[in-house]
């Protein structure tokens, strides 16, 4: 029975060592299945990342056509605000010339009635001087009419 008693020892020796390498393997077995579980909510948390940086590409991806969008207006636009700007300068230039020519009409137009009055006081004067040599005597002789002349 030593023997067995012995071997009993061992057996139960070698079986606590077991028991210690079960337990040490439990523990580490727990200490994987929290590192397991922390590792799984890292990956739903990065999954959870990387939904969002997708939806921020997606905003991204929208803004830089809205952005493109709005070069490509802010270009037509430019060409739209030259255009006015050159029929701008087109119609100054216009306004000034109609303005010129208007200053030039006043002017022609100043001209020919000082003219005319100038004609119309020479051919008053002319009738007045004509004038001055044509009197009219009524109710006289003829005879009359030649002493006058003569005087």
């Amino acid at each position: 029975m030593s023997e067995y008693k012995e071997l009993d020892t061992k057996t139960i020796s070698i079986l606590n060592s077991v028991l210690a390498v079960v337990a040490d393997l439990q523990t580490k077995c727990g200490k994987l299945e929290r590192e397991v579980s922390r590792i799984s909510q890292f990956e739903e948390k990065l999954d959870a990342m990387i939904t969002r940086i997708e939806h921020v590409e997606q905003k991204c991806e929208i803004v830089l056509n809205r952005n493109k969008m709005i070069e490509e207006k802010g270009e037509q636009m430019s060409t739209v605000v030259h255009k006015v700007i050159d029929r701008c300068k087109e119609n100054v230039s216009k306004i000034s010339l109609l303005e010129e020519a208007k200053d030039y009409r006043k002017h022609i137009q100043y001209k020919c009635v000082n003219d005319r009055l100038s004609n119309m006081e020479t051919i008053e004067e002319l009738q007045w001087r004509s004038m001055t040599n044509n009197i009219i005597i009524s109710g006289l002789s003829t005879s009359q009419m030649r002493i006058q002349r003569t005087l």
